[in-house]
């Protein structure tokens, strides 16, 4: 069962939509219905932990897509999804942040700051991905609010 959902969220990724035979109607799922149900969802990227040295841009975003406010009274969805973001930032920073750039209006950057500034997880190395950030090569808008963030919470941590 598992592995067929994979296969029907890869599908939508790559078409934007799939139908549906069932008592003769055929049912149209877009991107947006399936967006819903990925909300503040970590089964919609279990391969993510698994792969997290070499994530596609699409897996990023995808990934992205399932944080927002919505889910901040969600404790286990947010801790392991915290988890994982810095984890991304760790392993694929330059992808994560033109995934960000190219899909702002897309997803809650805001909301992703917000986690930034306030790790749940004592042990993440703010230090080691502020310099990372400060390494890249733009003086992007995504790039500046970053590093705002992270001073943020590594001033939280002293």
């Amino acid at each position: 069962m598992r592995l067929i959902l994979k296969f029907v969220f890869l599908g939508i990724l790559i078409q934007g939509s799939f139908f549906d035979k069932v008592a003769g109607h055929t049912l149209d799922y877009t991107i947006d219905r399936f967006k819903d149900t990925c909300k503040c969802n970590y089964s919609c990227w279990p391969a993510i932990k698994d792969s997290i040295n070499g994530l596609s841009e699409q897996q990023i975003f995808s990934f992205l897509k399932t944080l927002g406010h919505d889910c901040d009274n969600n404790a286990e969805f947010s801790e392991y999804s915290s988890e994982i973001l810095f984890k991304i930032m760790e392993f694929n920073l330059a992808r994560f942040v033109v995934v960000i750039e190219k899909h702002q209006t897309e997803i809650e950057f805001s909301q992703i700051l917000k986690t930034i500034e306030n790790p749940i997880n004592d042990g993440i190395d703010l230090e080691k991905i502020s310099k990372l950030v400060n390494r890249i090569k733009t003086d992007s808008n995504v790039k500046n609010r970053l590093t705002e963030s992270l001073k943020t919470a590594i001033n939280k941590q002293k």
